[in-house]
């Protein structure tokens, strides 16, 4: 029998008591007082970890709730479920969780900074913590060795987390951004709770990677709703130079998704999207998260036939991403707002090769020497209306003849124009004081994301990749670490509580502001480098001056 799509995702107060009794509470483990309950977590070397702790609830296409009442000693040991992505999906209802690590003793004082670390993963994969030993967001190191209370969430992702459609009035509070408003809420929840793990809730300093620096950049430049939920933001690898998808382009892809929802629907097995004779509407059943995953799947066969997958490496070619219109729940483009001054004193990051590991994903799914130079071309002039200039010049130029120049070419213009420049446009109409730039040169300790030999330890091109960075923030280097990563992790996971402790006054006298004039960029690196590389000359960020984007391409 079919289920109710609205009723499907409800979270029932008795799954709730189960969701407390599925692990005994230990007679040493450390207990919260929260919501008229207690969170029973866990103890080790001085930092108190709450893992897997519901913040909200939430039902397919609707605004999540937040959770205000706890059980009694309800079990916080393990992470929570993650969000519906890939395979199977039957958490759709269930996965709004959040993790706290802290230096603080039950019962201590609230004055403790708080880091909220929201994930990447192109805002349809990845969580907040992973069961077993290689959890890259454990926030043990950031806790015991900065004395801040560390913080990771979940939030919906794919089809759940962003869905908009004009005619669909369950989608117009929010202009389809559920997970964007997930993370709104648990930052509410942060706001309202944090105070029982020590931390102080006027001192909270957002930061994230990839999408989750999206996301911080969405909070800081787009989202009125988030205004007061934080103080600081660092944003890690944010692609901020290009442009989100607005009313008018995220409707287009509801009516795809849907067509393809529908077909699923009708058949599991479909292989091909349906067709909508009348307006978009929600189907009225659905057999749960699995079926939303199947949908997913044939959309994307779709987005292989069109131009929207020439994209690789850009906010545009993803399946799903927040959306912006003016006077809605997202109002303004990051990419033009980041000229002017934000509302809060932030840094930035962004990694010397960023564009690599996407050119060479490109690569993999456009096999033969010739297909690549084609793609490339064509998606110069699917992004640029000055297309032509970009590609007569040497740096971004394709080369028919060679895949590797190729490959080349499209990973710097990637670096370029959506990471180093993107974020090089910071403040630059403001001049605030409030702005702190890094480029990070340290070549990657862990492989990337899909792995790529081109992005993995000691390459050698020397390419330091997307995401390479976030080994070294989080101090939680693989075994076998050489001393120079190691003196660098520490470096750089001080530097973050640095700044976090006190935003205006920055990650400490050492480390220049960026100005306009584009002056201050500072490096990461060990043994460190002096002079600073010239990123901006070398990423031709005055020729991507005059290479606007198109806005829906």
């Amino acid at each position: 029998m079919k289920k109710s799509i609205l009723s499907l995702a409800s979270v029932s107060t008795a799954a709730l008591m189960l969701l407390c009794l599925s692990a005994p509470v230990k007679a040493d483990d450390p207990c919260v007082a929260v919501g008229g309950g207690s969170l029973c977590g866990s103890s080790d070397k001085g930092v108190q970890s709450y893992k897997g702790i519901q913040y909200a609830q939430a039902s397919l296409w609707n605004s999540s709730v937040i959770t205000s009442s706890y059980q009694a000693k309800t079990p916080a040991t393990d992470y929570g479920a993650p969000c519906p992505q890939g395979q199977s999906a039957e958490t759709l209802s269930d996965c709004l969780f959040l993790n706290i690590w802290t230096p603080a003793e039950p019962g201590a004082p609230a004055d403790k900074t708080v880091m909220v670390f929201i994930h990447g993963g192109a805002f349809v994969f990845g969580s907040g913590g992973q069961q077993g030993q290689n959890n890259p967001y454990d926030g043990s190191n950031f806790a015991a060795d900065q004395n801040v209370v560390l913080v990771t969430l979940n939030y919906r992702l794919g089809a759940a987390g962003f869905l908009y459609d004009p005619n669909i009035d369950a989608l117009q509070k929010n202009g389809g951004n559920f997970g964007i408003e997930d993370q709104i809420n648990a930052l509410k929840w942060v706001r309202a709770n944090i105070g029982a793990f020590g931390g102080d809730a006027s001192k909270v300093t957002i930061f994230g990677e990839s999408a989750g620096a999206m996301s911080v950049g969405l909070h800081m430049f787009s989202s009125e709703a988030s205004s007061g939920l934080f103080r600081g933001a660092i944003m890690e690898s944010n692609p901020i130079g290009v442009i989100y998808r607005d009313f008018s382009e995220a409707s287009a892809d509801s009516v795809t998704f849907l067509q393809c929802l529908n077909a699923v629907i009708d058949n599991p097995k479909a292989t091909q999207c349906g067709t909508l004779a009348t307006a978009p509407k929600l189907p009225e059943t659905a057999a749960g998260g699995d079926t939303l995953l199947a949908a997913t799947k044939l959309y994307e066969k779709v987005l292989k036939s069109s131009g929207r997958v020439r994209r690789d490496g850009l906010p545009e070619a993803l399946p799903f991403a927040p959306v912006i219109e003016p006077n809605s729940y997202l109002a303004a483009q990051p990419a033009e707002a980041v000229e002017g001054k934000a509302p809060v004193p932030y840094m930035y990051t962004f990694n010397k090769s960023e564009g690599v590991l996407f050119a060479e994903l490109a690569a993999q799914k456009w096999t033969g020497k010739f297909a690549l130079p084609l793609i490339y071309s064509m998606l110069i002039g699917d992004m640029f209306a000055t297309s032509d200039e970009i590609l007569d010049n040497e740096k971004y130029r394709k080369h028919p003849e060679s895949l590797e120049r190729t490959i080349d070419s499209m990973g710097s213009l990637i670096t370029d124009f959506a990471f180093a420049c993107g974020n090089m446009k910071a403040n630059q109409t403001a001049n605030s004081d409030s702005v702190w730039g890094f480029v990070v040169l340290q070549q990657p300790v862990v492989p990337s994301t899909p792995p790529v030999d081109a992005c993995a330890p000691a390459n050698k091109a020397g390419n330091v990749c997307h995401e390479a960075e976030l080994p070294f923030v989080f101090n939680n280097l693989p075994n076998g670490a050489g001393p120079n990563d190691i003196k660098l992790a520490k470096n750089m996971n001080k530097v973050w509580a640095t700044f976090a402790m006190d935003p205006a006054g920055g990650p400490g006298t050492e480390w220049a502001r960026w100005k306009a004039g584009h002056t201050g960029l500072n490096a990461f690196a060990e043994p460190a480098i002096s002079p600073v590389p010239d990123i901006y000359g070398t990423s031709q960020c005055d020729f991507w001056k005059n290479q606007e984007p198109r806005v829906n391409p």
